[in-house]
């Protein structure tokens, strides 16, 4: 762990041999010499920085005055300074009137040396605050938010919900040190250019991937985002990257499932956008994993289910959950299911069209259709189970 001594330690080893073998030692704020090129010394209480840290400025010792300095040698003392408040003490051995630039060149480098230690260590502690925040909303378990809420306001976080899942992965397998190394210029690139916000997104490495809890705004388009980020980082890695995404989760419950169900389909490792809220994407997932362990992919076909309800009506709903269910009973012969119907082709055909419509499945092609609808139907089993049970 890195320590004040530490870090002036170094310093004093690293300038002390540009000084032309001067004696260097830097000071707390309590006065003692904590680093020094006269190791000897290192330990001992130093009058003069004492005086500096008392009086905020410059303290010069010349040789006469060395007995009103106790422990302490001819040379130049200057206060280290942090956000004007002192931190330590710079000495350089010497007459001071001979060595005061060199000690302040001296100083200023330290003061900045410091200066970008304690911006990094505070860097590492937002990632890692960050990092379990992630991994607390994407436990699975029943989410502590008094804890995600504490630490969220360490770093100023103020990510609320719907938030969506969007899982990022190179394609090309590395070791994980250079997978990790590349995850840390993924997300210094995405927040400066401000396509991830630390004010509102919640970000890391899980399961060797990179993880992103976005907020998107009312006015913001996830597609437009996408495309933009993918064309950014594709075109500054040149590598191409599996990205996944799910819908927007309006409880922590559903984004955690969310976000197991988005890893089952990043597995494959194929470049590509997969949206997991999608036929597509519930394909993948479906022969992916065991959907016993998980609600989400009822909870998908529940969605599709109350949506060709409402869409449709009660009495339409029935009549096209019917219909379905009778044209691939036979196969999806349309003569042999309009006649066990008593109704014309073309009702039947209009019957099914108006499914695809609604559901969006015209574009699918003919085993994707049938998969979700046979589901579908499978489902409305189960409710009429349930109540006829109930």
């Amino acid at each position: 762990m890195l320590t004040f001594e530490s870090i002036a330690q170094d310093l004093v080893d690293a300038t002390s041999s540009l000084l032309c073998g001067r004696t260097v030692n830097i000071m707390n704020q309590e006065g003692i010499i904590v680093a020094s090129s006269d190791k000897k010394r290192i330990g001992d209480f130093h009058q003069g920085a004492a005086d500096v840290i008392a009086k905020g400025k410059t303290v010069r010792i010349y040789k006469e005055e060395l007995k009103d300095y106790p422990g302490s040698k001819e040379g130049i003392n200057m206060p280290m300074t942090d956000n004007e408040k002192i931190i330590g003490v710079v000495g350089v051995y010497g007459n001071p009137d001979e060595v005061e630039d060199t000690a302040n060149l001296l100083r200023v480098y330290v003061e900045l040396y410091f200066k970008q230690i304690a911006h990094t260590v505070k860097q590492e502690v937002e990632e890692e605050i960050r990092g379990d925040i992630l991994k607390l909303l994407l436990s699975g378990e029943k989410i502590e938010l008094s804890s995600v809420s504490k630490l969220s306001s360490v770093i100023m976080l103020d990510s609320n919900l719907p938030l969506t899942c969007i899982i990022i992965k190179p394609c090309n397998k590395k070791d994980k040190v250079a997978r990790a190394l590349s995850f840390k210029e993924l997300q210094s690139c995405l927040v400066s250019s401000e396509l991830m916000l630390s004010s509102k997104d919640v970000y890391g490495v899980l399961n060797e991937s990179f993880v992103i809890l976005k907020t998107f705004d009312e006015n913001e388009e996830v597609e437009s985002w996408l495309k933009q980020t993918l064309y950014f980082i594709e075109s500054i890695f040149d590598k191409k990257y599996s990205v996944v995404l799910s819908g927007n989760c309006d409880s922590y419950a559903k984004l955690a499932s969310s976000y197991n169900g988005a890893l089952e389909i990043n597995k494959n490792n194929v470049s590509g956008v997969y949206y997991l809220n999608s036929y597509e994407g519930m394909i993948r997932y479906f022969t992916q994993s065991y959907i016993s362990k998980e609600s989400l992919g009822e909870d998908f076909i529940q969605n599709i289910y109350n949506v060709l309800e409402k869409e449709l009506g009660n009495k339409a709903f029935k009549e096209a959950l019917r219909t379905l269910e009778v044209y691939y009973k036979n196969d999806r012969s349309v003569s042999k299911s309009a006649d066990q119907l008593f109704i014309h082709k073309n009702t039947l055909l209009y019957r099914i069209n108006k499914v695809y419509s609604v559901l969006g499945l015209e574009s699918e092609n003919d085993f994707i259709r049938e998969y979700f609808l046979r589901l579908l139907l499978a489902y409305n089993d189960k409710i009429y189970n349930m109540n006829t049970k109930g």
